[in-house]
């Protein structure tokens, strides 16, 4: 609950109002909400599942937690509150996981949402919550053969009262559904195919009904093996030819299986003879072993599919045919016509009774029957052993039917002639639509749809003639609607009678109905097929307003976003012509409408005061093409707000002037404040001890009379308070100034001033008394002249000033004179007092005592001065200090007493001296002269005379200047007011004297305005500008300052507002604007350009003055009307009409920008809009000219053009407009359109055409960015000409086997096509003939049927592989109407020719080297076989061997051991090589020719030596090259044209033989570089020579020296000796040397010597061991050569380098003696030796293999 307290506070002058809201919580009391949700199995982590905390709520209990969670700990795991009270996902949503059962497909969740306060002591239950997660789509898998198992499961909390309501539909009857779980009551069969899949929906609604969903669920039957296999027949016949290879197919049997692919069965066979035969995974049978015992044998088969067999066997009965080739052919007719389902083992035909030729015959068979049919052996007898389907094979079956003929000495096979079955037509079959149901699409009044084909539905019947086709007719609702009929009983052309009005009917059904065989019969097959019709809609229906809209709406005032209820049209039309938006058409641009929803809202604060009410025009349109629309005009009054304040006029401070002492009666000022909201009150208050107001009125009073004396001015601070809500006050400042009236007169301090003066004292202007008296009034008014009332002593008295003073100067006589004075101010009238005064004039004292005393007359006693002056300073102390004496002259001289005339107050004197005293200070402001009369007298009092004292006060600088208004101005002045403008006129006081009082002023900052230095007046010193950005507030503080020393200053603020006026128009950022739009750009759409339209103006923001406003309506240029855009409050340029690429494709407009000020004229600027509307892909292709009809003829050739006329304009640009062209139906296989031209051409032949097609023609453009668009337009193609009999297919292909016999072999039926004459098909008979040509002698063609077949057997060798026949079909005997094909007859090949050696090939020749490794392949023997490598294989064999070349049956001759003969060069060896055929031979007729071939080829192999003829050769024999002493290491060391060549080409190897000191130098063996291996020191010497040889790769090197000199540079810092100290150190390290380099000698020249004679020895024995031993390919190492090639070493002594291995052919240059031990290479004696054999090795096999031991012994 929300509650507003109102609180003022007030100073006395100033008043502050606040409003409070206060809030009282009442959550404590509120009860729990439910709520229910439903969460979807998978929703990902932190998706936002409800709000379940209002805002309210989280005010006072900002902290939440979730408690009582069930089940368990899920909801709080699952889930979290946010501060804000939504309620979030903090993981995915897995039902498996959280529940652990993969039947469960809803878990309910339910929890609390409880709230803490800020201290979390107090707390309350807010919700109550239930979360059902779901899985939308459930699959569970069961086996088959399962009963009473649960398959769905919804896991629901148990409540009293349920929250979730869960209604099962479509439960199939196996299920039953009890406490939330489905359960499986009845066992599903996989193989019952209604078992396979089973669904049905469970719906959950919540309990409030506001929340629903369902969940579709999917029961999957596994299938288990449980059925076994079954054969498709019991008995399978099948025949073979005696003598059948191995390998020949038999026959095949098939059994099924339901649970098992028929690829997974495995079958096996069984009886006696099973051993003679072979059955495969196909069920296959075929011949496993030769046998020519017996005539038939008897089999059994069983299957097994793995788990379970075979429940019968089947039997296979299997003849064999005794003789393999017909004897004769008696070409034999047997026609037979059965028809289709005949029963099984039915009798249809004896062959007997065709003809009496064959009674002499037994042992009948039909080949190839595909166990179809069944021939008694003995009678003939033809019967049926399977179920004849016409529909499902060849309807015409031709089989060779053969038998024995009945002679004892020959039965002899003979082909007896050919049946020819023909399987006759039942109505076997049912029509069948290609599908069940059909949907039809007409647009509503459409008049040009009646009568046309709208649907096109096709039967598939394959029964013949009447039985294939059928008639059509039509059942249901509006079927009267509708007409149906065929031309050919396949195809129902369904035509609509009358228009439909989809506002009246939408959509209906109609019955088609399909029944075939004959019409005028009741009997025959009927299927039925659903039509959907549906009632396209067109956009014949405008938008209308709801009545009860109305036409007036309100919005609040300042709202940021104010909303009207939703205004309603509809709009009878669906789809897009029924979808209403709304626009605004017209009005102020303040509104926007919600396109979709109606929803009026305001686009920015409108301000009431601007716009009491606007009439506004909204546009409700549809989306339909044409689009159609309405108008309503709306009146929006915009409600009031209390946003403005009261204003005072001008808001400048009000100046009164109001006399003092004037009565309260009327009052002294009216002051007005206006408001600009509707009927607000306005109040006035202000806070004064002096002053009141009227509240109403603005009237102000005084209380009482004011007194300019006791204050002059009154500032007052008035407050007007509206009466709205939120209170808006406002206040001004009201100057009083009280006017001086004479209102006080002069007072005289006493009424009688009374004194005693001695005629000898008289003198002229000498002063006698003075006068004490005031007047309060200030100014002239406190101005007092003085007046004498007696004429008579005028003469002698006189008051000046307010001294009375004598005037003549002679005496008047002694005596009392007494007359009155009057003080008179200078009032208008005058005020004035009057008091009397009183001279006692003698001649001697007045004293009484002196009066009567006889003594003598006094002395004279006198003042020097009559009037005496004296100047003190103000603000000093002279109450110690003397002011001055006044001294009195006395003759002689007397002791003188001085009194004062009249008692002064604070003054002080001091009768013996004479001197003047002051108790108090003196103030100059308050009075700055004194004057006193003083009298000094004898002490007897004698004599006296009187003085008049003068006091004049020095001014001292004790005063500020203080200014006579507030301390802080606030002063309004307009932006616009000239330069020198008065703003104000500062005045100051300062009632200091001179220069202490003379003020000067200076202001600051004073950049906008001066002051006067002497006069304080402030101006305007330049033009004022608020605008673009300025601030509106000046501050100026004044400083006045007097000329004191020091001077005194103070100061004062001046707040200077500067009111704004409209004096800025406008403007915007550019003087032109581009913006682009697509075409297709909805109303109200956003227009984008690169710089979005803004204007701008300099005048104040938060004013109205500068507050933009875009006029929305747009002009065009140049052209009439308004442009079809607009412009928004805020800038943005929209749509305001539909566009239209092709119409108009850019626009300039004018957008105009207005200020909007309160008071004077608006000012505005304009700027021109370029907007360029793009293309989008909104036109569809047109086609031209349409309809199209062509007439073409039936004999136009492939590539002949139907038509150029179909063509399709695109009103789009670019690729939008670009169109391309296809056809889309069936006869597309026949014509050919070309993509770009539209061009049709013909394709394919038209000979198999009706005499009329239609084509679909199909235009689609080509849009970059859009979806392509496309229409369709049909051409109909008349053809005329006769048809004439074309055959299916020109080029057909046929294979013969070579040397096959040719009886009755059929190689190719050729028919023609289904010809159309005029509509019917032909009944012509046909005429086939057989071209002569190359090889029409081997064939021959049936002119009636175009059977060909092979009349005599066919070599290949002779006739060539492929053979070519030319076939042509006429009708009847004309000559012109005919069609020609070519069979191309390919020859496959036997094995019936022997490989031979021909002339060329009967002596070869081979060349290799004597250096060729043992295991090299020289070459390969070639020989020539007629027959096709896959047929035959050549079989070598040496006739004339060699030991050290082997011959392998592919030819391939093998180096078996080393070819180098010693001494020797060039050498050859000769091999005799025969050559057989591998493959057994087939059908060779002449054996004779065979044996005259050449079968035996002489082979010659030359070996020669491979010779190495030069030496490496380096370009010179000395080289130079210098190093630095500071080379470092790997440093390239440049040796100019260093290189060395081979003659031979052999590849070269460098190395340093000599003179590498330290090995300091290292030669990059292949490309011979010179480096460093180290960095040079002082040890290395300064010259040093090397010697590099160079090793050639020949198979006996060579190799050459050349010597590089290289010195070192940079060396000079070694030791130097003289000549004779070097010779004799050189000298005493010889002598130390020579005698151990001569010992190493000699010991080196004795090692040579015996390790020679050792080498000689073994070499000699190797030698004589390998002359004894035959072995080949001994190896002790092997490596892989760079060609990849093994290659296999041995080491010996005879190596010139033992680190480098070389291929060695043989063991002969071993030096040690080794033996071979099952593969494994062995040293006879000293360190053994081993290398074991592995499977890898070419030896390994013979040595394996070494049944003679001969590998075995010493080598």
């Amino acid at each position: 609950m929300n509650i507003m307290i109102h609180v003022t506070a007030s100073t006395g002058y100033t008043h502050i109002h606040q409003v409070l809201p206060v809030r009282i919580s009442t959550l404590v009391d509120s009860k729990p909400q439910t709520v229910n949700f439903f969460v979807l199995d998978g929703t990902r982590n932190g998706t936002l599942v409800a709000d379940i905390i209002s805002e309210d709520f989280s005010q006072d209990y900002p902290y939440f937690n979730i408690t009582n969670s069930y089940p368990g700990q899920i909801a709080n795991i699952l889930f979290t509150l946010s501060q804000r009270g939504q309620l979030l996902l903090t993981r995915d949503v897995d039902l498996y996981l959280l529940s652990g059962d993969d039947i469960i497909c809803s878990l309910e969740l339910f929890f609390k949402v409880r709230a803490w306060d800020q201290r979390s002591t107090r707390s309350v239950v807010l919700a109550n919550v239930h979360i059902l997660i779901i899985k939308s789509s459930f699959n569970y898998f069961v086996e088959e053969n399962l009963l009473n198992i649960p398959v769905l499961k919804n896991s629901l909390r148990p409540f009293r009262q349920p929250q979730f309501n869960v209604n099962i539909s479509d439960l199939n009857k196996v299920f039953t559904y009890e406490n939330g779980t489905v359960i499986l009551r009845e066992y599903l069969d996989f193989e019952n195919p209604h078992h396979h899949d089973l669904q049905f929906s469970a719906r959950i609604r919540t309990l409030d009904g506001l929340r629903e969903t369902s969940i579709s669920a999917n029961i999957h039957v596994e299938n288990i093996d449980d059925e076994p296999p079954v054969f498709i027949l019991p008995v399978y016949s099948f025949s073979m030819l005696k003598g059948s290879p191995r390998g020949s197919i038999v026959g095949i049997v098939k059994a099924t299986d339901p649970d098992t692919p028929e690829q997974h069965l495995s079958y096996t066979l069984h009886g006696k003879d099973r051993q003679l035969f072979r059955i495969g995974a196909d069920g296959a049978i075929s011949v496993d072993v030769l046998s020519n015992l017996s005539s038939g044998f008897n089999l059994t088969v069983s299957v097994s599919d793995g788990v379970s067999r075979s429940v019968r066997d089947s039997v296979v009965r299997v003849t064999v045919v005794t003789q393999n080739i017909p004897m004769k052919n008696l070409r034999l007719m047997f026609d037979l016509h059965i028809p289709e389902h005949s029963p099984r083992g039915i009798q249809v035909a004896s062959l007997k009774t065709y003809s009496t030729a064959i009674s002499n015959y037994t042992n009948y068979h039909i080949l190839e029957t595909q166990n179809t049919f069944r021939i008694d052996g003995n009678t003939g007898s033809i019967s049926i052993i399977q179920d004849l389907d016409r529909e499902a094979g060849h309807h015409v079956q031709t089989f060779t039917v053969m038998g024995v003929e009945r002679d004892t000495t020959h039965c002899g096979l003979v082909i007896l002639g050919t049946l020819h079955v023909v399987i006759d037509d039942i109505n076997d079959h049912t029509p069948q639509f290609d599908s069940s149901s059909y949907d039809i699409y007409l647009l509503e009044n459409d008049a040009t749809a009646i009568g046309k084909v709208v649907l096109k539905v096709t039967i598939f019947d394959p029964d013949e003639g009447q039985n294939g086709t059928s008639h059509f007719s039509l059942f249901g609702q509006n079927r009267n609607s509708f007409s149906v009929d065929t031309t050919d009983g396949k195809t129902a052309n369904i035509r609509p009678n009358t228009t439909f009005d989809r506002e009246t009917i939408q959509d209906f059904v109609l019955n088609l109905v399909a029944k075939d065989g004959d019409r005028n019969r009741s009997s025959g097959n009927t299927s039925f097929a659903s039509i959907n019709v549906h009632v396209l809609d067109i956009n014949d229906n405008a938008p209308e307003f709801d009545s009860d809209s109305g036409t007036h709406l309100t919005i609040r005032e300042n709202a940021d976003t104010c909303c009207s209820e939703s205004i309603r049209a509809t709009d009878e039309d669906s789809g897009a012509n029924g979808n209403v938006s709304f626009i605004v058409v017209s009005g102020k641009g303040y509104f926007e409408i919600g396109q979709q929803t109606g929803v009026l809202c305001t686009t920015e604060k409108l301000d009431r005061e601007v716009y009491g009410s606007i009439n506004i025009s909204l546009e409700a349109f549809d989306h339909g093409k044409p689009q159609l629309k309405s108008l309503r005009n709306f009146t929006i009054s915009v409600l009031d707000e209390n946003d403005n304040a009261p204003r005072f006029k001008n808001n400048l401070p009000m100046i009164t002037r109001y006399p003092e002492n004037k009565t309260c009666k009327s009052p002294i000022i009216t002051i007005r404040a206006e408001d600009a909201d509707l009927n607000k009150t306005v109040t006035y208050n202000l806070s004064s001890k002096f002053f009141k107001i009227n509240s109403s009125t603005g009237d102000i009073w005084c209380k009482q009379p004011l007194d300019f004396e006791t204050q002059m001015k009154h500032t007052l601070t008035v407050f007007a308070v509206d009466s709205g809500k939120p209170v808006r006050s406002a206040s001004t400042i009201v100057v009083v100034d009280v006017q001086d009236v004479n209102d006080n007169k002069p007072i005289f301090s006493k009424s009688v001033f009374e004194t005693w003066f001695l005629i000898s004292r008289w003198a002229a202007n000498k002063p006698v008394l003075v006068l004490d008296v005031s007047d309060a009034d200030s100014g002239k008014y406190g101005e007092i002249t003085f007046q004498t009332h007696s004429q008579n002593l005028s003469q002698y008295f006189t008051v000046a000033g307010n001294v009375v003073r004598t005037v003549r100067p002679h005496a008047p006589s002694v005596g009392k004179y007494t007359f009155n004075v009057t003080a008179t101010d200078g009032g208008s009238p005058p005020n004035s007092a009057t008091a009397q005064v009183v001279i006692h004039l003698s001649t001697i004292p007045t004293s009484p005592s002196l009066l009567n005393s006889s003594r003598p007359r006094p002395v004279l006693i006198g003042y020097p001065h009559n009037e005496v002056l004296f100047t003190v300073i103000e603000n000093r102390n002279y109450s110690t200090k003397a002011i001055g004496m006044i001294n009195a002259n006395v003759n002689p001289v007397q002791k003188i007493t001085y009194t004062l005339v009249e008692t002064s107050g604070p003054f002080i004197l001091n009768a013996s001296t004479g001197s003047l005293f002051y108790r108090d200070q003196f103030d100059r402001e308050k009075k700055s002269l004194h004057q006193l009369m003083i009298r000094a007298q004898l002490t007897n009092g004698s004599d006296y005379d009187l003085a008049l004292v003068n006091i004049s006060v020095s001014d001292v600088n004790d005063n500020k200047p203080r200014f006579q208004t507030d301390n802080h101005q606030q002063i309004y002045l307009k932006e616009s007011v000239a330069i020198d403008t008065v703003v104000i006129v500062v005045n100051t006081t300062d009632p200091d004297a001179g220069a202490n009082g003379n003020v000067t002023y200076t202001l600051s900052p004073h950049a906008d305005f001066t002051i006067g230095e002497q006069t304080g007046i402030v101006r305007v010193a330049r033009m004022l500008d608020v605008d673009s950005g300025n601030s509106s507030v000046r501050l100026l503080r004044v400083t006045a300052s007097d000329q004191g020393d020091p001077p005194l200053t103070s100061s004062t603020t001046l707040h200077i507002v500067l009111v704004d006026v409209n004096d800025n128009a406008p403007v915007f950022t550019k003087h032109r604007y581009t913006f682009h739009v697509k075409e297709n750009a909805e109303v109200n759409e956003k227009v984008y350009g690169s710089i979005p339209l803004r204007a701008y103006d300099r005048d104040l923001d938060h004013s109205t003055n500068g507050h933009v406003i875009y006029n929305r309506t747009m002009v065009t240029v140049g052209e009439p009307g308004n442009c079809p855009f607009y412009v928004s409050e805020n800038g943005d340029i929209g749509v305001n009409s539909k566009l239209d690429y092709e119409t108009k494709r850019s626009y300039s407009c004018i957008a105009i920008a207005s200020d909007s000020p309160v008071y004077g004229n608006n000012m505005n600027a304009s700027t021109s809009i370029h907007i360029y509307v793009d293309d989008v892909n909104d036109n569809a292709p047109e086609f031209k000219n349409i309809p199209y009809t062509v007439n073409i003829s039936r004999d136009a050739a492939v590539g002949s053009v139907v038509t150029d006329a179909v063509v399709a304009i695109d009103s789009d640009t670019a690729g939008n407009g670009v169109v391309t062209y296809s056809l889309i139906n069936a006869y597309k296989m026949n014509f050919s359109i070309d993509a770009s031209t539209g061009i049709i051409t013909v394709k394919h032949p038209l000979w198999s055409l009706p005499p009329t097609v239609t084509l679909t023609v199909l235009a689609v453009d080509m849009p970059q960015f859009d979806t392509p668009l496309n229409t369709s337009a049909n051409v109909v193609i008349r053809i005329f000409g006769n048809p004439r009999p074309r055959f299916l297919k020109h080029r057909y292909d046929a294979t013969v086997k070579e040397e096959a016999e040719p009886l009755n072999d059929i190689v190719q039926l050729v028919t023609a096509g289904y010809l159309h004459n005029q509509g019917n098909a032909s009944t012509q008979e046909y005429n086939y003939t057989l071209q002569a040509g190359e090889f029409s002698d081997y064939f021959r063609i049936n002119n009636s049927n175009g059977m060909v077949s092979q009349t005599r057997p066919v070599d290949r060798e002779v006739m060539g592989g492929m053979m070519l026949l030319y076939i042509t079909v006429s009708e009847g005997v004309s000559l012109t109407r005919r069609d020609t094909a070519v069979i191309n007859v390919t020859v496959d090949d036997i094995n019936d020719n022997v490989p031979v050696f021909t002339p060329a090939q009967q002596i070869q020749t081979f060349v290799t080297t004597q250096t060729t490794h043992v295991g090299h392949v020289i070459g390969r023997v070639a020989s020539y076989d007629n027959d096709e490598p896959a047929t035959s294989s050549a079989v070598y064999r040496p006739v004339i061997a060699h030991r050290s070349i082997s011959v392998d049956t592919s030819g391939q001759l093998t180096v078996r051991e080393p070819l180098v003969k010693e001494g020797v060069e060039v050498y050859t060896i000769q091999l005799m090589v025969s050559v057989s055929d591998g493959s057994i031979l087939q059908r060779v007729s002449n054996i004779t020719r065979l044996t005259q071939q050449n079968t035996s080829a002489l082979i010659i192999i030359h070996v020669n030596q491979l010779q190495n003829s030069h030496a490496p050769t380096f370009t010179q024999d000395l080289y130079e090259a210098n190093i630095s002493s500071t080379s470092r290491q790997h440093t390239t060391i440049l040796i100019p044209e260093f290189n060395a060549t081979d003659g031979d080409g052999d590849n070269i190897t460098y190395s340093i033989v000599s003179g590498n000191v330290r090995d300091l130098f290292h030669v990059d063996r292949a490309s011979g570089v010179l480096s460093l291996q180290y960095d040079v020191d002082s040890t290395i010497p300064p010259v040093m020579n090397l010697t590099v040889e160079a090793v050639d790769s020949g198979f006996v090197s060579k190799s050459s020296t050349c010597v590089i000199i290289i010195r070192q540079e940079g060396s000079d810092a070694r030791q130097c000796y003289s000549s004779n100290e070097l010779n004799l150190q050189i000298q005493t390290e010889i002598n130390k040397v020579y005698p151990v380099v001569v010992g190493v000698v000699a010991g080196l020249l004795v090692a040579a010597v015996v390790v020679a004679i050792v080498l000689a020895v073994k070499l000699r024995m190797s030698r004589k061991l390998l002359s004894q031993l035959y072995c080949t390919n001994t190896v002790l190492s092997s490596t892989v050569d760079q060609n990849g090639q093994r290659m296999r070493y041995a080491r010996s002594s005879v190596d010139r380098d033992y680190r480098e291995a070389r291929p060695y052919t043989s063991i002969a240059d071993l030096s040690e003696v080794f033996y071979i031990d099952y593969g494994s290479l062995s040293k006879t004696g000293g360190t053994q030796r081993s290398h074991t054999y592995s499977d890898a090795d070419p030896d390994y096999e013979s040595i394996q293999n070494d049944a003679s031991d001969r590998y075995k012994g010493h080598l």
